[in-house]
């Protein structure tokens, strides 16, 4: 799970929490395809339980410094791509 935290580290913060929401439980919403609004998802993720997550001052004050030095040398750009992103998605169960 903390291999996700690094990129969400920036001008306003760091993680404190995460949730973890199956979409396919929202069945009479078409959040995929919609072009409407799709309130219902803001709903469901708002109203599902969360769970501290807990990161290291020293993490978070390292990554935020990256963070910084990438926007000074590229502004206006977002960095997209981290250190061990390759790995994010194959560890936990396979979702189909």
């Amino acid at each position: 799970m903390r291999s996700y935290v690094p990129p969400f580290i920036d001008w306003a913060g760091r993680i404190v929490g995460y949730g973890v929401y199956d979409l396919r439980d929202l069945q009479r919403c078409d959040w995929r395809l919609s072009e409407r609004n799709v309130w219902a998802v803001e709903r469901a993720l708002n109203g599902n339980r969360g769970h501290r997550l807990a990161t290291a001052d020293d993490d978070f004050r390292r990554w935020r410094v990256r963070f910084l030095r990438f926007c000074d040398r590229h502004p206006g750009k977002k960095p997209l791509d981290y250190h061990g992103r390759d790995r994010w998605m194959s560890s936990g169960p396979r979702i189909s």
